[in-house]
């Protein structure tokens, strides 16, 4: 910043030298040797100039050897007066930007996805682009409510050229069922009743039965002796032991990637929409290649975010080899994949008894999951 003056000093007494300089408070640094009576340093402006005039009555001579630093890059460019003209406009452009909505970022948000988020946002007229200055939020957030009604609430906060979207959803009330509805319960699932805890309406299977899916298994019809015949609406816990049978297959055989360690790097601008390769060929460079792309908006000191995107796109190449799979290693990621599945199908219960079987036939692999399980297996359904 201070500007560097690299000069070559001859003085038939060095220490005639030094003693000039600490005489007259000249910094200077780097000091080699290169010859007899020859030397070098490095200096800045203000102790080269105060040397230069020292030199005549000092009995050294001095010559210089390199000049850089901010002074003289600015003192070279000081007749380039487009450059000197820009860079006022630059800062002003970047000022101007600071009014302007140039980035989006949604949080708070987990069952609505952003994009759903932000295109309502465009709708009422908050986007990429749009003017903060003069934006009703609170009119934009009423309307964001009605636009996506999962919402419960959002605010709309703009700090410079960011616009930070905070969300909350809406709690979905739970299910309330009408008890003056009449209703049975029925089996949702076929399996060997274990036990059955009936709070209200005409139970009809005991525990050790046999039953099948869409038997009724509570009743809520009623008979009594007081009353006569009555519809309520069934109630209670059935759990009974049921029973699956899952399989998966895979081929032995599969189509890996063997990566060459060839790889092709490319970039590219997006301003304001509009996309600035910075290669010249835009195909596929390889045959078979993963292709990666890495956005990256860029940003100045303090957070302004300008409305450049700088991507980078990445192609590896690789060789599809085909190659025998290992057979244990597969065969347990089948056996973890029919267990998430049956995990899944199961309500409410737990797997009491598990059996895997695997077989090899015609080059693929299939693994057979034999399983009971404990269960609650009743549902309701009205009376009409």
């Amino acid at each position: 910043m201070r500007g560097v003056v690299s000069v070559e000093i001859k003085c038939r007494w060095p220490e005639r030298f030094i003693n000039i300089c600490a005489m007259n408070g000249v910094e200077y640094f780097g000091l080699r040797k290169t010859g007899e009576g020859v030397f070098r340093l490095e200096t800045h402006i203000n102790d080269y100039r105060r040397l230069r005039l020292l030199s005549d009555g000092g009995g050294f001579t001095m010559r210089v050897l390199k000049k850089k630093g901010a002074p003289f890059l600015l003192w070279g460019l000081r007749r380039r007066w487009a450059l000197w003209a820009a860079l006022p406009l630059c800062v002003l452009a970047v000022w101007a930007s600071s009014f302007f909505i140039l980035e989006i970022d949604v949080s708070g948000n987990g069952a609505v996805p952003s994009g759903e988020i932000l295109a309502a946002l465009e709708e009422t007229g908050v986007g990429i682009g749009t003017m903060r200055l003069f934006l009703p939020m609170d009119q934009v957030a009423n309307e964001m409510l009605i636009r996506v009604p999962e919402l419960s609430w959002i605010a709309v906060n703009c700090v410079g050229s960011r616009a930070h979207v905070l969300v909350r959803e809406e709690i979905p009330a739970p299910e309330v069922y009408d008890r003056s509805v009449p209703a049975d319960i029925v089996a949702g699932k076929g399996g060997v009743i274990k036990s059955i805890i009936v709070t209200e309406g005409d139970r009809l299977v005991s525990p050790g039965e046999t039953v099948a899916a869409g038997d009724v298994l509570v009743s809520g019809s009623m008979t009594s002796l007081s009353s006569g015949d009555r519809l309520v609406r069934a109630r209670g816990e059935i759990l009974a032991r049921t029973w699956y049978e899952l399989s998966a297959k895979t081929p032995l055989y599969a189509d890996e990637k063997a990566y060459t360690g060839r790889s092709v790097t490319k970039f590219s601008l997006i301003f304001a929409g509009k996309r600035l390769n910075l290669f010249f060929y835009c195909g596929n460079p390889y045959g078979f290649c993963d292709k990666i792309i890495l956005e990256k908006r860029l940003t100045l000191f303090g957070g302004t975010v300008l409305p450049v995107t700088l991507v980078r796109e990445e192609y590896d190449e690789y060789v599809p080899e085909r190659r025998r799979l290992d057979l244990p290693e597969t065969e347990q990621m089948l056996k973890s994949r029919l267990e998430k599945e049956l995990s899944e199908s199961i309500s409410g219960g737990r797997i009491t008894a598990e059996d895997f079987s695997s077989s090899v036939d015609g080059g693929c692999l299939t693994v057979t999951l034999k399983a009971e399980c404990l269960e609650s297996i009743g549902k309701t359904r009205e009376i009409k």
